[in-house]
C-alpha cells in the first residue's frame, strides 16, 4: 500500500472524519499531509465498530501489518483485529492458535 500498489478506489473505511482531508486514501503508511489532506484515515465515530479496508484485487499472502498514529496530529488506534474476505461478503478473523488475533498498540506519553 505504502507504494500505491494498491491504489485510492481499492481502499475503503466504515465511517470517515472529513472524506476529503482524512479519507481512507490517506491510510497508507508514512503518508504525510499535504495539499489540504492530514496525514492519516480518521473514522467519524469513535467506537470498535470502525474498520479499514483494502482490496488487493486478487489472492495474496500478506506477511506484514504496520499501523502510525495520525502524522500531524494526536488521534490513534489502541486496538485493532485483522479480518479477510474473498468475495468481500463474508469476512474471517485472523486468528493464531486458533483464537482471534487482537493487537494492542503502544501509546505514546
Amino acid at each position: 500500500m505504502q507504494n500505491y500498489q494498491i491504489t485510492d478506489p481499492y481502499l475503503s473505511a466504515s465511517t470517515t472524519y472529513n472524506v476529503n482531508s482524512l479519507g481512507p486514501q490517506n491510510g497508507r503508511l508514512h503518508f504525510q499531509a499535504k495539499s489540504g489532506k492530514n496525514g492519516a484515515w480518521a473514522a467519524s465515530t469513535n467506537d470498535k465498530f470502525q474498520w479499514f479496508g483494502a482490496d488487493f484485487g486478487n489472492y495474496v499472502k500478506v506477511t506484514g501489518l504496520a499501523t502510525q498514529g495520525r502524522q500531524d496530529g494526536n488521534w490513534w488506534v489502541t486496538s485493532y483485529s485483522i479480518s479477510f474476505s474473498h468475495d468481500n461478503v463474508f469476512f474471517e478473523d485472523y486468528k493464531e492458535n486458533n483464537v482471534k488475533k487482537v493487537c494492542d498498540v503502544m501509546i505514546p506519553i
